[in-house]
Order: C-alpha cells, then sequence, then structure tokens
C-alpha cells in the first residue's frame, strides 16, 4: 500500500495490477509496476550513497535528451532505445520523502538483461552498446554534469580511503587478510594512472556511465541485439576507460564475484576479443589512440579499484554494499583480486586485439 501511495505521487493515470521486486543491484532497491496498459520500473534511490539526489536526476534528464535527440537525427522517430521517466505531478522527475527519492520510468518492451554470458555474440553486441552511448554523447559538454558521488573512479582517493579502513580496522578484520592488503599495496603504483592523465588531459574528460556490468544493458527478446544502457545513477563526468575497464572485469570473468573457489575464476579472452570488438567498432573515430593504448591497463585499473572497495568496506563492517553475511565483502574483494592477476597475464594480448579493431576504424 505505501508504494502505491508512491506511485501515485506521478504522472501515471493508470491502474495499478501487481508490484514486485525487480533485479538484483548492491545499492538501489527496484520494483516492477504493472499496470492494466503496462509495465514501469520503479526505483528507490539510496540517498545514503546519492546524497546529492537532485544532481542525479538533472544529469540523468539531461543525458537521455541528448541521447533522445540523436536517436531522433539517427531514425527519425524514438526507438526502444530512448529512457523515458515520469515526473511527478508537480513537475519534478523524482519524489523525496522521509529520506527516500523515487523515481519512475518506462519498461522497454521486449527486453531482457544477462547477469553472465560467454556468447561471444552477445557480448559484442554488449560493447556495441557502450560504444553507442559514448559515441552519442561525444559532442555533449560532461563538465556540465554534477559528481554525483565525488571521486567515484578516482582510484588515488580510493587508495587513500583503503589505507584509512587499515589504519582505523574498525571492524577488527585487518589482522585475517594480511595477503589481500599486500597484493593491492603492491600495486600502488597504478591508482593514479587514469586521473593523472584526465588531469593532465592526455585522455579525454567524457560523458561516462560508471557502472557497466552486463546487467546494466538491455538486449532484446527475441533478436539478442543490444538495446540499451540503464540504471543511469552514476552518469558523471569521466573516462572512458572507466566504463570498458569496468564492463571487462564482468564480461569477461569465468565465475560472478561471488564465487568462493577462486580456480573457476579466470579471463576469458574470447570474450575479450569479442566485447572489445563491438566496443571499437560502434565508438570508430571518436576513440583516441591514447584511450586504445590504454583498454587494457583501464580494464586492470578498474578491477582493482573494485577489489579495493569491497575490501575497504568489509574492513569497515560492510558499511556501503549490500551483504548476506560477514564474509561476502571479502569473497568479492578476492574474485576481484584473482581477476586482476588474470588481465596482468593477458595484457599483451588485450593490447594486440585492441590495435586490431582500431586500425580498422582509423
Amino acid at each position: 500500500m505505501y508504494t502505491i501511495n508512491i506511485i501515485k505521487k506521478f504522472q501515471l493515470n493508470e491502474e495499478i495490477v501487481d508490484i514486485k521486486p525487480f533485479g538484483n543491484g548492491h545499492i538501489n532497491d527496484t520494483f516492477l509496476v504493472t499496470t492494466k496498459k503496462g509495465e514501469y520500473v520503479l526505483q528507490n534511490l539510496n540517498t545514503f550513497v546519492f546524497p546529492d539526489y537532485d544532481g542525479v536526476a538533472r544529469n540523468i534528464d539531461l543525458v537521455t535528451k541528448h541521447i533522445n535527440a540523436q536517436i531522433m537525427q539517427e531514425e527519425g522517430h524514438l526507438t526502444k532505445e530512448a529512457l523515458s521517466f515520469i515526473p511527478c505531478k508537480d513537475g519534478k522527475t523524482y519524489y523525496y520523502h522521509n529520506g527516500d527519492c523515487y523515481r519512475l520510468r518506462n519498461l522497454v518492451p521486449d527486453s531482457k538483461i544477462y547477469q553472465q554470458t560467454d556468447n561471444p555474440s552477445i557480448l559484442e553486441e554488449a560493447g556495441r552498446a557502450l560504444g553507442k552511448f559514448i559515441y552519442r554523447l561525444d559532442d555533449f559538454d560532461a563538465s556540465q554534469l554534477a559528481e554525483v558521488i565525488p571521486n567515484f573512479h578516482n582510484t588515488k582517493s580510493r587508495y587513500k580511503d583503503f589505507l584509512k579502513a587499515i589504519e582505523e580496522d574498525r571492524a577488527c578484520r585487518v589482522n585475517s587478510v594480511p595477503d589481500d592488503i599486500a597484493f593491492i599495496k603492491n600495486r600502488a603504483n597504478l591508482v593514479g594512472e587514469i586521473v593523472d592523465k584526465i588531469e593532465s588531459k592526455e585522455l579525454p574528460l567524457r560523458v561516462t556511465h560508471n557502472d557497466t556490468k552486463l546487467n546494466n544493458i538491455l538486449f532484446d527478446e527475441n533478436t539478442d541485439k543490444a538495446i540499451c544502457l540503464i540504471d543511469l545513477d552514476t552518469v558523471m563526468p569521466g573516462s572512458l576507460l572507466y566504463d570498458f575497464g569496468d564492463a571487462v572485469r564482468i564480461s569477461c570473468s569465468t565465475a560472478d564475484e561471488e564465487e568462493k573457489d577462486l580456480s573457476k575464476v579466470n579471463f576469458n579472452i574470447d570474450s575479450y576479443r569479442a566485447f572489445t570488438k563491438g566496443f571499437i567498432e560502434s565508438i570508430g573515430e571518436k576513440i583516441t589512440k591514447t584511450e586504445v593504448e590504454m583498454l587494457n591497463v583501464g580494464a586492470q585499473i578498474m578491477t582493482l579499484e573494485i577489489a579495493m572497495r569491497f575490501l575497504t568496506d568489509y574492513l569497515n563492517g560492510d558499511v556501503y554494499f549490500k551483504v548476506n553475511n560477514d564474509t561476502q565483502n571479502l569473497v568479492r574483494a578476492r574474485t576481484q583480486i584473482k581477476m586482476v592477476e588474470e588481465i596482468e597475464r593477458n595484457s599483451a594480448k588485450m593490447l594486440d586485439i585492441a590495435h586490431e579493431y582500431y586500425n580498422r576504424v582509423k
């Protein structure tokens, strides 16, 4: 009943038939709303993680309008790729109540997501969707966007948080994970590789999604063609390497991040080839040579960063990511540490693949 009352705050004059939990995100609570006329997605934004919920709403509004204008220019009409958010009765794109922030959007028809796959055709489509997202926002001034989570992919800042967690040892867990801590400390030289090059303008500042796991890409239910990226909460200024690297760490792993048996966690180079092919062919001439040269480094750094974030949260007592038990964040951290090792082992091959497809589009 409470959720129905929330939905009534939006400009949705349809009789509600059903509301049920939807998806399995770490941060927000999401619901599928079914009416007699259609289906919608209601999301309760985690305002602890996103205190600047007004900035989140504004970023999403600006980016979706720009993408939809690009689609109109290309197609002459809006397609399934166009995400649209339903405004509240007061005209805002979100409803805030008692510390909770809600927004409502269309459910893209005949769509589905994949949690994980090693199907090269699907992974090529996933890469194509990400490349198209960045391509369509290439002429958008990223400085217009709010940094809704300061230093979200600032790996230097994340490393400082990690060291602070070790020093404070709030949950008395530091002495139980010496090898995991040492692994990250031994790669401290990597943490400034991307952020320093953005600052020096060696890497262009772009609009980036910043949460490009596979299940944030919608696919056509009938054709398996990628439709669009969803969950735009973290759209901010950043580097293309953030999005590419984060996508690779998920899409090219042979196991998910909850896997306890690390022998099952390996890097699938064929998956990488498929994803990179779709990505570079889709973004085309918009990608710079420096970005191409650092795609493998981006995958390494972004995987190291999330390993560091999971381990930091574990050391802090599991205060950020949703967990079901007191070792879940440690399990997640160790799968990502294994993936860093795997990416390092495959780094030269990854660079060769990036060159191969870049030479075809430049």
